[in-house]
């Protein structure tokens, strides 16, 4: 690095971010979706530098902290994390707002032993412009009836569908489930319940799981497979709650709700027009809850790539406790 560089304003491109934590900070590359785990120092030194010439912060540590420092400046751009500039006003950040033309943008379905009208659900879904069904079934069910459920979606808007079922030994083969896939809007098929005697495996977009799926209670479990990196979902939850926020639920007594896990109702499915129930402040009371207001999800550096379960808390009577289904202690930096 020559002389004339170090007078330069170092500069991390506007899609990494960084996110610092209590025990130690990320960077969220939002243009590569990958998290990158840094140490609380490297994010204080980039935020140093965001006002600062890099030669001014530089001067800032003894000869010992120096070599720390130049440590830290290959690994950001090697990772091309950032740059040097002489105008770093030319560089503003990404906007950090969130909005999305749908007034619902993703759906939970759930089914035990009666199956819901879902060409009528499909038709109140369509109207919010819903981009995402997710569907889970608890117990079994003779295959014509997944065959109806995915044909109720094949005049639709929505764009994704995920089907969860239970394990029977007539779905051993992924193959039974091509017909499904004529609905290109299915994305992918997990059969829970695996027996233990047969390996977890997956082939063409059907997940064969040892995990049980018996109830609304079987979510928010918390795992860093499921982290996302990228800018709808970063902005979405920094600004709101990215598990609660424009979503809508049926449990499986068809009682409308914004998460099947809540025990707040408002109303049977068929009763109701959907836009009239989500567009009332009731309704929308959990969708600003956001991670930074969470006990432990506000000191952890994963809050903005982390989906999480805001219902099913470690204190049921209090939600902005730790979610139940978090393995993860940002304190410590361990997962149990």
């Amino acid at each position: 690095m020559n002389d004339s560089t170090v007078q330069n304003f170092l500069t991390l491109f506007s899609c990494c971010k960084v996110v610092k934590g209590y025990n130690r900070s990320t960077i969220l590359d939002l243009q590569t979706q990958k998290i990158y785990i840094i140490p609380n120092s490297l994010g204080e030194f980039i935020n140093k530098c965001k006002n600062s010439p890099y030669e001014e912060v530089l001067n800032c540590y003894n000869k010992e902290d120096k070599k720390t420092i130049k440590s830290y400046i290959d690994y950001l751009t090697n990772n091309n994390f950032c740059f040097f500039t002489e105008t770093p006003d030319k560089f503003p950040d990404i906007s950090t707002e969130w909005d999305h033309p749908s007034k619902i943008t993703n759906a939970i379905i759930d089914i035990s032993s009666h199956v819901h009208d879902f060409l009528y659900l499909n038709k109140q879904l369509s109207k919010l412009g819903c981009y995402s069904v997710e569907i889970r079934v608890f117990n079994k069910h003779d295959f014509s009836v997944y065959e109806k459920i995915i044909a109720g979606f094949n005049n639709s808007r929505i764009k994704q569908i995920i089907l969860h079922i239970p394990y029977q030994v007539n779905l051993a083969s992924s193959e039974i489930f091509d017909p499904l896939f004529f609905n290109q809007r299915l994305k992918a098929i997990y059969v829970h319940s695996l027996t233990k005697n047969i390996a977890e495996y997956s082939k063409n977009s059907v997940i064969y799981k040892h995990e049980k799926l018996i109830d609304a209670s079987c979510c928010g479990k918390i795992s860093r497979n499921n982290f996302l990196a990228n800018i709808d979902f970063y902005t979405e939850s920094i600004n709101h709650n990215n598990c609660l926020n424009r979503k809508i639920s049926i449990d499986a007594d068809g009682n409308i709700k914004n998460c099947p896990a809540m025990k707040a109702s408002f109303g049977y499915y068929k009763k109701y027009d959907f836009n009239d129930i989500i567009s009332t402040d009731k309704f929308q009371s959990n969708w600003d809850t956001t991670k930074d207001k969470i006990s432990a999800c506000a000191d952890c550096e994963f809050r903005y790539s982390c989906l999480n379960c805001q219902i099913i808390t470690s204190d049921k009577n209090n939600m902005y406790s730790k979610p139940k289904h978090c393995g993860y202690d940002p304190y410590t930096s361990t997962w149990r």
